[in-house]
């Protein structure tokens, strides 16, 4: 499961969760531009969290 927070932003909707592919591949659409965190999670923990800027 993967997931994107736009850093500094309150969120106002649902948070929208993806699946990886057997390759761990993602997208996710529908993101506005900005800077988000990009929260992974594999088994019962999440994956340290990185910071992507989306241009």
């Amino acid at each position: 499961m993967v997931t994107a927070k736009r850093r500094g932003v309150t969120l106002a909707k649902a948070v929208e969760y993806v699946s990886t592919d057997q390759d761990g591949l993602f997208t996710i659409r529908r993101l506005e531009w900005g800077t988000y965190w990009v929260l992974a999670k594999k088994g019962g923990g999440w994956i340290p969290r990185y910071v992507f800027p989306i241009l």
